[in-house]
């Protein structure tokens, strides 16, 4: 694809051309969108020279007039060259304002919505117009694509630092756990002893679920929420480890003493109730 084929495709999918035929007579004329006089005059019905005549009576001012009503000329069907006039939106609904009866509000409202879909067309295809001028300088197109490339790479970072914050701030104080904690892998040996089918998996899941593990992927995966840690059900066991001669810090949960108790009744009432009872959640 060469050069002005790639700046093609990009401008066609950057805006919305104003394709479809307008059925109440509107046009685009100069940036511009307008409707004839004669329109007007056969949608409500009436003579065209009256309706000449009524934009002619209308009193408002030269320049509102010079802005909205643009007197031209058109070609009838035997070569004669006849008036007409072409009206933006506010003309139009000056003039319409002198229109009476059911009917006529009717067309009233229906030129309005055309006329709010092809000037919002118009503006879209504007726009596309601008960004096809940007597009064909190579310049600018760099600086684009570089400010792009910049966001992306502060975004990155800043979603690193949010997640190395939050890390932080939940386990500022974690250090080794107490030595009356126990593992994950031990709460479920202890819940199957008790009656109630349970191993590790399925208990981090279960934790995860109801909100006492971190459920998103990451560095705090499996490890306690905030909540969990501030009630004392859980403690943290971070280990250094060295590999390929970098330090690397490895944590997991523990549960405390209050939280081994704390979860076996859990359990012990699922197990009484048959699952029956709504889980405490985090």
């Amino acid at each position: 694809m060469n050069e002005n084929a790639v700046l093609h495709h990009l401008y066609m999918n950057t805006q919305d051309h104003i394709t479809a035929p307008s059925s109440l007579g509107l046009s685009v004329r100069e940036g511009k969108v307008v409707v004839s006089s004669r329109d007007v005059a056969e949608k409500f019905e009436k003579k065209h020279y009256n309706v000449l005549r009524d934009i002619g009576s209308l009193e408002c001012s030269k320049s509102f007039t010079d802005l909205n009503f643009e007197f031209s000329e058109y070609t009838d069907s035997t070569g004669r060259k006849l008036p007409e006039v072409l009206m933006t939106r506010d003309g139009f609904t000056f003039l319409a304002m002198g229109f009476t009866g059911a009917k006529a509000a009717q067309f009233k409202e229906a030129y309005i919505a055309e006329f709010n879909r092809m000037e919002a067309e118009l503006k879209n295809q504007d726009r596309g117009e601008s960004l096809m001028k940007v597009l064909s300088d190579p310049h600018a197109v760099l600086k684009i694509v570089g400010a792009l490339a910049d966001e992306r790479d502060k975004t990155k970072a800043l979603e690193a630092k949010i997640e190395e914050d939050s890390h932080h701030v939940l386990f500022s104080k974690v250090s080794q756990a107490s030595k009356d904690c126990i593992s994950v892998n031990q709460l479920a040996k202890d819940i199957n002893k008790m009656g109630y089918p349970m191993g590790e998996k399925r208990l981090f899941e279960w934790f995860r679920e109801n909100g006492w593990l971190i459920k998103r992927s990451g560095s705090t995966h499996n490890l306690p929420t905030q909540k969990s840690v501030e009630s004392k059900l859980f403690e943290i066991n971070s280990t250094p480890k060295y590999q390929n001669g970098e330090e690397r810090v490895y944590s997991t949960p523990k549960v405390t003493q209050k939280g081994k108790d704390f979860f076996l009744s859990v359990f012990e009432k699922m197990k009484r109730q048959e699952f029956g009872e709504e889980l405490p959640l985090a």
